[in-house]
Parts: structure tokens; sequence; C-alpha cells
């Protein structure tokens, strides 16, 4: 039998091959920019929206100083971007969220203020008028203030040449006139070392110029007060040191007050008492991106400090206003200015801009330093909660790096607040300790002689 076969028609076969060559190389090239231009298109875009958060943010901080200063005294509104529009379709937005919550950042202020108050009450006095050349300038003028305890003799009783005997927790005052051509040497006695005298306060007075002394205390919560009137007088300890005390009980305190030559003393005996003050900042503002190409990260701000955190590492990239200054002679000088935010918790979310607006609410401010050479605060205590703590860590460490580390070497220890305690921390000068358990950093600065603290509180709202 015989078959006709069909026509082919081999156009129309070229033509769907043609066709599925053309989506293929557009499916090509599809892949290539979903694979490779999207991913640099999109990490572009995050990181120049990070890089324009973190100048949002150092605007902010910059803003809210301003405020506290009283620079700009209107409310400030702040705008942030919380995330990019991406690439539609091919990449979808990335978000961020701006949470404020009043609990997740705290900083407690700890510090004793000594406030004068008028002459104290003297139980026993004792006098010793010496005036000319020392009968023997080779050897020391000593002072034996000793307890009543084991003692069987009456009370204030002369013992031996300038030996007194008083009791357990009562105060005492010695004044020395004494005015001498070559320099005179004089050498207190507090308790010994087999009779310790404890919780006694003596209060020396030397009226007189080139004049030496040193005080040596036995016992525990002993106060030793040296005021001079007059000029070119020193402070030696038994070793040539100059610091002047020497302690061997638990809080032994020391402290100088020299007016100098034409000084005129105050009325009364310059006495301090110590209050303990306090002072708390909370509030931080937290934006976390979640990027997808670029590396998802939070930028922080608590404190009046700025902090990026990634990949469970932080760093404070702008801090609060802090400086420190050191002193061989008179200690640190310490400056902080810290911000504390308020108001009512909230959290953002989304691509868009949100706007921020901060009110001054309130502010204090403290100056303190040093009265004719006494330490009105000598300890600044810091504790920070946060979980940012080993940030705050790192930048404090570098921030007072200037300031020497704590030394428990009595010999060098500063005149100021005890020179002998044994079981206590000396200091040359200004220095400070820091350390970190779990979210709680913990920082003292030791030996301030003249602080400034200003803390700014401020409302903030979004809308």
């Amino acid at each position: 039998m015989y078959r006709k076969s069909l026509p082919g028609d081999r156009q129309g076969v070229a033509g769907a091959v043609a066709t599925m060559f053309i989506l293929l190389i557009v499916l090509m090239f599809i892949t290539i920019y979903i694979s490779g231009f999207v991913p640099v298109y999109a990490r572009s875009q995050e990181y120049n929206h990070m890089q324009q958060l973190n100048e949002q943010f150092s605007a902010y901080q910059l803003q809210n100083y301003n405020l506290v200063s009283g620079n700009w005294p209107y409310p400030v509104t702040t705008t942030m971007n919380l995330g990019t529009a991406g690439i539609a379709p091919f990449s979808s937005p990335t978000t961020g969220s701006l949470t404020y919550s009043s609990s997740s950042f705290t900083a407690t202020l700890t510090y004793q203020l000594g406030l004068p108050l008028s002459q104290p009450s003297c139980q026993h006095d004792f006098y010793d008028n010496m005036t000319g050349t020392q009968s023997n300038p080779t050897h020391a003028e000593s002072y034996f203030i000793q307890s009543t305890s084991g003692f069987s003799g009456p009370t204030l009783t002369l013992k031996n040449p300038n030996s007194y005997y008083v009791p357990q927790h009562s105060t005492a005052c010695l004044v020395i006139n004494s005015s001498y051509i070559n320099s005179s040497d004089f050498d207190v006695f507090l308790g010994t070392n087999f009779n310790h005298l404890n919780n006694f306060t003596l209060i020396v007075t030397v009226n007189g110029h080139n004049n030496n002394i040193d005080f040596l205390g036995y016992g525990n919560n002993l106060t030793v007060w040296y005021i001079s009137y007059g000029a070119y007088n020193n402070m030696f300890d038994f070793v040539g040191n100059s610091c002047g005390f020497q302690f061997t009980g638990h809080n032994d305190k020391g402290y100088v007050q020299n007016y100098g030559k034409g000084d005129a003393a105050p009325f009364g005996w310059p006495y301090f008492t110590s209050i303990t003050q306090y002072a708390t900042v909370g509030g931080s503002l937290a934006a976390s991106v979640n990027n997808q190409y670029y590396t998802p990260q939070t930028l922080v701000y608590q404190g009046g400090a700025v902090i990026l955190s990634q990949h469970r590492a932080s760093i404070v990239q702008s801090g609060p206003q802090l400086s420190a200054l050191n002193s061989s002679s008179t200690g640190a000088t310490v400056a902080l200015n810290l911000i504390s935010l308020l108001g009512q918790n909230f959290t953002l979310s989304g691509n868009g801009p949100v706007s921020l607006t901060n009110t001054y609410f309130s502010g204090s401010n403290l100056s303190v330093g040093q009265y004719k050479g006494i330490n009105r605060i000598n300890v600044l205590n810091l504790s920070i909660q946060t979980s940012y703590a080993s940030a705050w860590a790192k930048y404090f460490t570098t921030a007072l790096s200037k300031l020497q580390n704590v030394t428990s070497n009595p010999l060098v220890a500063f005149v100021g607040n005890g020179c002998y305690d044994v079981t206590g921390t000396h200091v040359t000068w200004g220095a400070y300790s820091i350390s970190v358990t779990g979210d709680t950093l913990n920082l003292s600065i030791y030996n301030i002689a003249n602080l400034d603290i200003g803390i700014g509180y401020l409302q903030t709202t979004a809308n």
C-alpha cells in the first residue's frame, strides 16, 4: 500500500528552539542579576543605611548634651531610619526596630561628701610650749597617747614625760606651740604594739615654723587630724617618706590641714564629716537592624554613650563626657557628665523613619574639691547594670588610663585619707579599679581632689 508522507515544517521547530534559547539567556541574566548584582547592591544599601543610622545616633547624642547644658531650651526631635527599601521584587526591605527601655540600663553613683562642721568637742586637751632652739635636734620630741586599758593609774596622769593616757571612744586635742631656728622633729604615737588604742580621734595643732611631724597608730578606727598654722612645716614617716601617717589597724584615717605662712585660720577646728551621696541614671534606646546581606547590628544609646553591638561583641563608639587629670601632689581631677532618659517603654518596627522627641526634665550638678588641703571627697564608686558591661569597661579603661593603677604598697600612700592602713587601698595619686561580673560593672576612682558631676534628665517620646 502506498502512503503519502506529510510535509515537515522546519521553520516552526527553529522558532521554538530560538525562543527557548532567548528564555534561557533571560533567565541567565536574571540569575546573574539576583545572585550577583542584588546582593552587592543590597549590601551597599544596608551599609549606607547603618552609616546613616550611626550619624543619626551621634546627632542624637550631641542634641541631648545641648539640651541638658541649657544651650537649647526647647524640645528636640530626631529622625531615625529603621531600614532600607530593598530591591523589588528581588529583595525584600530590610526592617529594624527601635526600643526604649527604662530598666535595661541603670548606673548608680556613690561617693562620700565631706561637710565642714563646727569645732569638735575635745574631752582631753594637752599643751606643749617650746620655742627657740631644740635642746637635742638629733632626737625627736615624742608624744605617747595610750589607752587607759591595762593602766592602773588615774586617767590623764603623766606617767613619763609627754605620755598621756586616754580612754577608748574619746577625742583629744594636742596643741604644740613650737618655732625653731633649725628644723625640729615630733613623733606622735597612738597606742602601742601591745596595747592598742581603738575608736579614738586625735586633733594635733602645730603653731609655729620649721617643724617636722609624723604619726604611728596602733589600733582600729583611729582618726588623726593634723593642722599646721605655720610655715615650712612638713610631714614625714618613720622611714623617711613624706607620708606622715602610719597605721597598723583597720579603718584608720589621717587628714592634713596646712594653712601656711600668712593664712588666716577659720573659726573653730577644720573638722569634716562624711555623708554618703547617691545619684541614679537610667534608660536605654536601642535600634536593632536585621540586615540580610550586611552584618546585623544594634546601636544603643545609654548614659550619654553610643554603643555598637554585633556578633555578641560591643564597643562604645562615643562615650559620655569624661575627663580625668592626675596630680602626684593632690590627686585626681575628675569631670563626668551623664544623661538619663525618662519615659514610657515602647517598641517601633519597620523600614521607614521614626521620630523621637526629647524634652529637658531636670538636671543636677555637683562640684567639690579640697578645702585647705583636706579631701572633701576621696572615692567615687560607679555601678552599671547593662548587657554591655564589657563595652563600658573597655571605655573607662581607655579613658582613665592616664590615672595610675591602685597599689597596695603603704609606703607610697597618699596623705589625704590615711597612710599606713595595711589592710586598705593606697595610692600615690589619682587611680582607678574596675571589674565586670556578668552584666554588672563596678568602677572606683580613688584620691579625687576635685570632682565635677553633671546629670541631665530628659523625657523621651516616639512620634
